[in-house]
């Protein structure tokens, strides 16, 4: 009960329910279960309780709502929507028991409370005398009760004393008529529709319009219309309540105008311009007070002209006003309307353009219809700035439309147009800024960069706002960086060097001065790229370390001494522990000791400046040092001693070398075979060694620091020398042989150029070229004896071609003539002729395959064949397939391993695994069946193949005679054949690139190797 008190006096105490209290309409103040915490005294009075009675009430015990059956669901509805909720009912309670109410349920700021407000509708048609017409009549809404004829009205039955405040009608004047009396040309036509709709109907709708007053005048206006229903439930009136809202909606219309010119200063866009930025404010402030013209003059940096700024007109006609006054208008303060307007301390009404003696513009006014105007003063800072002029068409004031709004939009402007200004000018300034400037936030992400920054890093704006400082800071600098970052969220300011990374992978140097405003959170950074003078600067340092060279001064007076961090490297001391001129000479040798002293003497009494090389002590081993120095004078005197020291223990130990290397080098030149000479780039002989001497006939006292084609005027015109000028004009090496007639010789030469000049090698080769000469001679021989043996070998094959056709002939002629004798007399002759007989076709036979062999073998090598990818898998099948029946007839068994696939050519190597094959089946023992193998395998870039046997092998005396043609081991009665297959084996694998050969022993077997190569095939 505490808490629901609590709710209740919170709600009573605020000025919203400081209003609702007075409201004729019942108003409850309930919690979440319905329990009635506050009600206002139309609430009491309707119940015919007091306030303490009221409390504690359930709002089911007092009305029965028609929509839902519990209240509960009523108010589930009002917290999903967000939004009142509508409802009608019937009274259950107090002095209005059975009256139709209609209600409203909507929630409120403070947890679990609602607001319900009851209003009653009347169920008879005498409302001066019902029981609630004391509420209607008090109501400070307008109240309109019409009947529900729809044919001919609604008609107007009852309003109320606030109806006739707001209207300015009396009841007498609007009873009887249709509430169209109020309705004008500005009233909303959708409003009026679905009233229309609604009462036919016999609905309740809510809607908002504009009506309008006895006398003209409109007025804002929210209408609620609910229907009166009798007991039987039949709509018999329509209960309207008119809400005036002209206040609440000019003041919304306020509202949504500040709100609006706010949007378009705050959400511009920083590359939008004053003009077009302030082009849109005037056209917002057009339409919004209903203006025919709005114009805002800015004065200049000195405040004495003022400029057209920006404008904007309700419709294209007004622009006519600009026709003759011209677009770029300008005015000196007091002059013309901005400028009378901007010397006022305030506000300015003009009622009459055309009376007005300071107003130029009245002709171009008069054609554009502007009538009126007002003019505004834009201030910043208690200063004028500018002006608003704001022009009408009529003379009707509009200031009930801004109200306070004059007062305060001109200086609102004026603070929005200056800080605009201001955004210009530092754009200007951060867009034209040669240094890098950026703001990052404290996440260390760019929220805004100039193009300085995006030109030097290369990236773009858009991929930088997703990029963090220390993303593009090179990573041996991060630690020093996020250091000063800390120091700058500290103090508030950090300056510091450091590498960035560029999108292409660079590094630049850049030197930063940052500014951290915890206001805002954001750090302002400027930066100025420094890479050149840090390479420079580290270049110089690099080259110090490199070149170890130093710096030293000496005060003369008082001897003392100073080195460089350098200079202490290079003695390997401390320069605390060498403070004096005469503790640096004990570095040095005893010899150079004494030099020293004495150059330093020198240069202080004679003005000499001081270039030594002196050798430094060492407890491992002396160091030469170079050192320089000059003296400084004030007022004539010497002051000080300054100067460098360089390490070049290296260079004099090089120097050393090249002059050893240079002394080994001439020596080497002495002694070699070859003539050499070196020029310079003016052709004069630098180096002319004991060959040259020789060769030339020209010592070298008559050369050197000549020129080669003064001491030999004649050399221009020799080829040797014009190779010579060649190679030193296209600085390119040249070798060449030449012969030199004045000495008839020949020589071999290498000209080696070079930018200072050339160096030449040469040796005579005149045995070489009489060689060659020979060497020609019988190639020439040689290739006469090989056309010839071609001719020969052309013949013979033409013959061998002859012999073995014309031979053919006259053989089948004999075999043809003996197979006739042998049918014809066969029953005449006795066996001894018969087998004479068969001896002559026998041996015609045997004479005609010799033929065909020795055709086959002299075509061996002249066949065209391209080389081709041969699987000699493939190629051992088909020789088994052709040896078939051999193979079955002896029950041979023939076995092969996984061959290869070369490149060779494929008929002359299947005929070579035929013949072999062929071969060891023919020669098999008669009394085991023949066992043959066939393999091949790699050796190197070659393949070795094979074809063993278990035969009757052969003696190895015999080896080389049996791959000769005819040459044969056996008679004929043992064994088949010409003696021409392993000749014609032989032939292929020789004319292949590859060679054959045996391995045999006679009741062992043979075995005949042979090479094959891989052939590629020339394009």
């Amino acid at each position: 009960m505490d808490e629901h008190v609590d709710i209740s006096d919170s709600l009573s105490g605020s000025e919203w329910y400081r209003r609702m209290a007075s409201c004729a309409d019942a108003l409850f103040v309930l919690d979440k279960d319905g329990k009635v915490l506050h009600a206002n005294s139309s609430a009491c009075t309707i119940l015919g309780l007091d306030s303490r009675q009221v409390q504690g009430i359930d709002i089911s015990s007092v009305i029965q709502i028609s929509s839902c059956s519990d209240f509960s669901l009523l108010i589930s509805q009002s917290f999903s929507l967000q939004l009142p909720v509508l409802f009608d009912g019937i009274m259950s309670h107090g002095a209005l028991s059975s009256v139709c109410v209609s209600g409203t349920l909507l929630m409120v700021t403070q947890p679990d409370a609602y607001i319900m407000v009851l209003r009653t509708i009347p169920t008879d048609s005498d409302f001066s005398t019902s029981t609630y017409a004391s509420v209607l009549h008090q109501s400070l809404d307008a109240i309109v009760i019409t009947d529900a004829n729809l044919e001919t009205g609604p008609h107007i039955v009852y309003v109320n004393e606030a109806f006739v405040r707001l209207t300015g009608y009396s009841p007498e004047e609007v009873i009887g008529l249709t509430p169209r009396i109020l309705k004008g040309a500005e009233s909303s036509k959708d409003a009026t529709r679905i009233m229309r709709e609604s009462i036919h109907r016999h609905e309740g709708c809510t809607v908002e319009t504009i009506n309008y007053r006895k006398d003209g005048s409109t007025y804002n206006v929210n209408i609620s219309i609910s229907p009166i229903r009798n007991a039987a439930g039949i709509c018999t009136h329509f209960l309207g309540i008119h809400r005036n809202i002209t206040g609440l909606k000019t003041e919304k219309n306020r509202n949504d105008f500040s709100q609006t010119l706010h949007t378009l200063f705050t959400q511009s866009l920083p590359d939008q311009s004053m003009q077009a930025l302030l082009n849109e404010v005037l056209q917002h402030i057009v339409r919004f007070g209903h203006f025919a013209l709005a114009e805002i003059w800015l004065t200049d940096t000195q405040s004495r002209i003022l400029y057209l700024e920006a404008r904007h007109a309700q419709a294209p006609a007004i622009l006519s006003f600009y026709h003759k006054s011209g677009e770029n208008l300008g005015f000196k303060v007091g002059e013309g309307l901005p400028g009378f307007a901007f010397q006022q301390t305030g506000q300015l009404f003009v009622p009459s353009l055309e009376r007005a003696e300071f107003f130029l513009r009245k002709e171009e006014a008069v054609l554009a219809g502007l009538q009126s105007a007002y003019s505004i003063p834009l201030i910043y800072a208690q200063e004028k700035i500018g002006v608003l002029l704001l022009f009408m068409s009529n003379k009707e004031e509009t200031e009930y439309l801004f109200g306070n709004l004059f007062d305060t939009i001109g200086h609102y402007l004026g603070i929005e147009i200056r800080k605009k200004q201001m955004e210009e000018e530092l754009s200007q300034v951060f867009s034209t800024s040669p240094d890098m400037l950026c703001m990052i936030d404290s996440g260390g992400y760019f929220r805004k960069a100039n193009p300085s920054v995006t030109s030097l890093l290369g990236y773009t704006l858009h991929e930088l706002h997703s990029t963090t400082f220390t993303e593009l800071v090179h990573a041996d600098d991060k630690e020093q960086v996020l250091d000063a970052l800390a120091l700058l969220i500290q103090t508030g300011q950090a300056n510091f060097e450091t590498r960035m990374l560029t999108n292409d992978g660079r590094t630049r140097w850049v030197m930063w001065a940052c500014s951290f405003q915890q206001a805002t959170d954001l750090c302002i950074a400027s930066g100025k790229d420094i890479t050149e003078r840090k390479e420079q600067e580290l270049l110089v340092e690099k080259a110090g370390n490199m070149a170890r060279f130093g710096g030293w001064e000496a005060d003369i007076h008082t001897g003392e001494l100073r080195w460089s961090c350098i200079t202490s490297l290079i003695f390997d001391r401390e320069a605390a522990t060498v403070s004096h001129i005469e503790a640096w000479s004990d570095l040095f040798i005893p010899l150079h000791k004494l030099v020293f002293l004495e150059s330093i003497k020198e240069a202080i009494e004679q003005e000499k400046h001081i270039d030594l090389e002196l050798l430094v002590k060492h407890p491992q081993q002396p160091f030469w040092v170079r050192i320089i120095a000059d003296v400084e004078y004030l007022h004539n005197k010497p002051v000080r001693l300054f100067g460098s020291v360089q390490d070049v223990d290296e260079k004099k130990k090089y120097e050393e070398a090249l002059s050893k290397s240079v002394r080994e080098k001439r020596d080497l030149l002495e002694t070699i075979s070859e003539g050499f000479m070196s020029l310079d780039k003016d052709w004069k002989v630098v180096y002319w060694n004991k060959e040259a001497e020789r060769v030339f006939g020209i010592s070298r006292q008559q050369l050197l620091g000549k020129s080669l084609f003064d001491a030999a005027p004649d050399a221009n015109r020799l080829q040797f020398f014009q190779h010579l000028e060649r190679a030193f004009k296209e600085k390119d090496i040249v070798h060449f042989e030449e012969y030199l007639p004045p000495i008839k010789q020949w020589f071999e030469a290498h000209a080696y150029p070079s930018f200072d000049g050339m160096s030449v090698f040469f040796h005579d080769i005149t045995k070489r070229k009489r060689y060659e000469r020979r060497l020609q001679r019988m190639n020439m021989q040689l290739k006469k004896q090989a056309q010839h043996l071609s001719a020969v070998n052309a013949e013979l094959e033409q013959f061998a071609f002859v012999a073995s056709h014309d031979l053919q002939e006259p053989l089948r002629m004999v075999i043809g003539f003996l197979s006739q004798i042998e049918k014809k007399y066969n029953h005449a002759l006795d066996e001894k002729g018969k087998k004479y007989i068969e001896f002559a076709i026998g041996g015609a036979k045997k004479m005609r395959q010799l033929i065909l062999d020795l055709l086959d073998y002299s075509k061996i090598g002249h066949e065209r064949y391209m080389p081709e990818p041969v699987n000699l898998n493939n190629v051992i099948d088909d020789v088994i397939f052709m040896n078939q029946a051999r193979i079955n007839d002896k029950r041979a068994k023939v076995e092969s391993g996984l061959m290869p696939v070369i490149q060779t050519f494929k008929a002359p190597v299947r005929q070579v695994f035929h013949n072999l094959l062929a071969n060891a089946l023919k020669f098999s023992s008669p009394h085991t069946p023949p066992e043959i193998e066939i393999g091949c395998s790699q050796q190197g870039s070659e393949w070795l193949c094979w074809v063993k046997d278990n035969g009757i092998g052969i003696e190895p005396e015999h080896h080389q005679k049996i791959f000769e043609v005819f040459q044969r081991l056996h008679s004929t009665k043992q064994f088949s054949g010409t003696g021409i297959g392993l000749a014609v084996v032989r032939k292929i694998i020789e004319t292949l690139g590859g060679k054959i050969w045996v391995e045999s022993y006679p009741g062992k077997g043979s075995t005949f190797f042979f090479t094959l190569k891989n052939q590629h095939r020339e394009a």
